[in-house]
């Protein structure tokens, strides 16, 4: 009787569904850090390549994990590091040490939310060699977030398909591989989804609550990562749609939802624009970028096996070692106008294969990747998930409108930046929740209509 009533709980109640899901979550993480990452030795370090870059004693001799962290000196308070590129495992870490020391935040493309967190961890369990504690933290967030995409999936679509949704989240091997390493995609999908969640819950509800918890998980999912700065100026639009005219009541939300998201933000504009001088609602080089992602190195290799991903300004063919050491000498402002300048004149050479990057791009987003250590399972999922994910968006057509702009066009934004820029396997994370969800629908939909037997019909 008692298994019954706990499998109930587990299974039937949100609150016992989550607590399921992020516990199972949680051990999956956890597991994958001690037995992948390494808990005393990094087996995987930040980045093999640092030492490509770095000068000798910070980094530039290969070895361990442990000696990698070290030479960065993340423990003695940081490291003054080549703004031409960003090595994220090891950024992170550094800006967090840089905070509790007292340094002014100097983050190059780094919104300061996920440094604070990890400053939080330093502060309250010590520097671990291997960075030990902050990545059981990632582990804990990461947990969250498939508990946040039940919640979503849940609001959706329902409690079964919220429990499937959540489950699937448990096992995605990319929301688990990030979760063992320094990336703050592990606190912006949690916070993104609870923002959708809410915005959902407005739509079906149109309570103030849920609207202003939406617009401030906005600022502080945009105070991570920028990518979803955007979205606030789409706000008043999904409103619109919403009471599908515009009037008092719609403008009033709209101004109160998109003032709470930018209080959110303002205050690190702000700072940012004293210590760098220059005034960012977030932080981005999207020349540098376009750089990396089109420069002359994407084309003196075949598409097939780099698949247009994204090259280091480094490497990507388009600066000379001389004009690489001189920008990189410069301010954060002086390198964007040289990527802007130089990839302006070079990308008139190549517009007609643009649309062949984007082909490939396409094909790895959806799970076609053929690179040399291409891993095959994660390949796979990503392949098994995308034909799930079209079956339900196809059979939850009449559920778009009710699900709001704002979730589709989070979707469709998000493809958008993945096919101009890269398909990286961290990009591809942004749009997993929205994926993930339609992908449990479809799937609960096929079970209950090829596996279930079918009850006869009552007279």
């Amino acid at each position: 009787m008692w298994l019954r009533h706990v499998t109930r709980f587990f299974l039937r109640t949100p609150m016992g569904a989550a607590i399921l899901v992020v516990t199972v979550a949680l051990l999956v993480r956890i597991v994958f850090a001690a037995f992948y990452v390494g808990f005393d030795e990094l087996k995987h370090a930040a980045r093999p390549d640092l030492q490509s870059y770095l000068p000798a004693g910070q980094g530039g001799q290969a070895g361990t994990g442990q000696e990698r962290f070290s030479n960065l000196k993340i423990l003695e308070g940081g490291v003054e590091q080549n703004p031409m590129e960003a090595i994220d495992i090891d950024h992170y870490s550094v800006f967090a040490a840089d905070m509790i020391s007292g340094k002014p935040y100097h983050g190059i493309r780094r919104q300061p939310l996920f440094p604070a967190f990890h400053a939080l961890i330093f502060l309250t369990f010590g520097k671990h060699p291997t960075l030990l504690y902050n990545r059981l933290a990632g582990a804990l967030l990461s947990a969250l977030g498939s508990g946040a995409i039940f919640l979503l999936a849940r609001r959706m679509f329902g409690q079964t398909v919220g429990l499937i949704a959540g489950l699937l989240s448990v096992v995605h091997i990319n929301m688990i591989h990030k979760s063992g390493f320094i990336y703050s995609e592990v606190l912006a999908i949690p916070l993104f989804t609870l923002t959708l969640y809410f915005f959902l819950a407005f739509t079906d509800d149109r309570k103030w609550r849920q609207l202003i918890f939406g617009g401030l998980l906005l600022g502080l999912t945009s105070l991570t990562r920028p990518t979803t700065s955007p979205f606030i100026f789409l706000l008043p639009l999904w409103l619109w749609v919403i009471y599908g005219k515009i009037n008092r009541q719609m403008l009033v939300r709209s101004v109160v939802v998109v003032a709470l998201a930018l209080c959110m933000i303002l205050p690190w504009s702000i700072y940012s624009s004293v210590v760098r001088g220059r005034f960012l609602l977030a932080s981005n080089q999207p020349w540098a970028l376009l750089c990396g992602a089109y420069g002359p190195a994407q084309l003196e290799q075949p598409l097939g096996r780099n698949k247009g991903l994204w090259n280091p300004l480094s490497t990507c063919g388009l600066f000379t070692a001389e004009e690489l050491e001189e920008i990189s000498n410069g301010t954060e402002q002086e390198l964007e106008q040289a990527c802007k300048r130089r990839f302006l004149e070079y990308i008139p050479t190549i517009w007609h294969r643009i649309p062949e990057f984007m082909v490939w791009r396409a094909l790895v987003f959806i799970g076609f990747d053929t690179r040399p250590g291409a891993f095959f399972v994660f390949q796979a999922q990503q392949l098994i998930l995308f034909v799930l994910f079209l079956g339900g968006l196809w059979v939850e057509r009449a559920q778009w409108r009710r699900l709001s702009n704002l979730h589709l066009a989070y979707l469709f934004l998000g493809v958008f930046m993945i096919l101009v820029f890269y398909p990286g396997s961290r990009m591809r994370l942004y749009v997993t929740p929205i994926i993930v969800a339609f992908s449990a629908t479809y799937l609960v939909r096929l079970v209950q209509k090829w596996f279930l037997p079918r009850r006869p019909a009552l007279k």
